[in-house]
């Protein structure tokens, strides 16, 4: 059995493209082979750093919000298989979240092996907005390993294919958009597969 994990990176408190969108993977890549763990940041306690003295850098024990849901994500997804990261983006930039995410890894990461364990995992990306993805993409994969191949990495969900504001959250339900998911879905299915066939 493989696992995926899905983690929505909106911090939006109704149900919008991130949250449906994340749902509507999870019904197209579980089976019998594969398990999916999806994760809402809108739904986590995760502060962002601040009102402290850099204490992580010295124990990371030492961090004031230890105690939050963080270490429970970053663990999850060096025990998957692959995650997917669903991300809204404004102006061509990452929304707080997706930068709040990353900030925090400084009071996860104990070690270069344990971040380089992070780098090894199968990681995709689903970014959602109006226009404009390049500066977005390109700091949403900064980490990615150099000898990475993109192409595949990616998708990027325009809102203005269907001529809809994103803001409505409705994304999924015209066929252009759920054809162009299901398509990347499957490049992910089988990619999986392939770890499974290969076991």
């Amino acid at each position: 059995m493989k696992t995926i994990s899905i983690i929505s990176f909106s911090g939006r408190e109704q149900k919008g493209n991130c949250y449906e969108i994340t749902l509507y993977l999870k019904k197209k890549i579980m089976n019998e082979f594969i398990d999916v763990h999806t994760f809402f940041l809108s739904e986590c306690e995760i502060h962002n750093c601040s009102h402290c003295d850099y204490e992580c850098f010295t124990e990371l024990k030492k961090c004031p919000y230890s105690f939050d849901d963080i270490t429970k994500i970053y663990n999850e997804i060096l025990k998957c298989d692959m995650a997917i990261f669903v991300i809204p983006i404004f102006s061509n930039f990452p929304c707080s979240n997706f930068f709040i995410f990353n900030e925090r890894s400084q009071c996860f990461f104990s070690s270069q092996q344990q971040y380089d364990n992070y780098l090894d995992v199968r990681r995709k990306y689903i970014i959602i907005g109006n226009s404009g993805f390049s500066n977005a993409k390109n700091i949403i994969g900064y980490d990615l390993k150099k000898n990475d191949n993109t192409d595949n990495k990616f998708l990027n969900i325009c809102s203005n294919l269907v001529h809809e504001l994103s803001t409505k959250g409705n994304l999924i339900e015209y066929n252009i958009i759920s054809d162009m998911i299901d398509l990347w879905t499957k490049q992910c299915i089988d990619e999986i597969s392939q770890f499974v066939k290969n076991e």
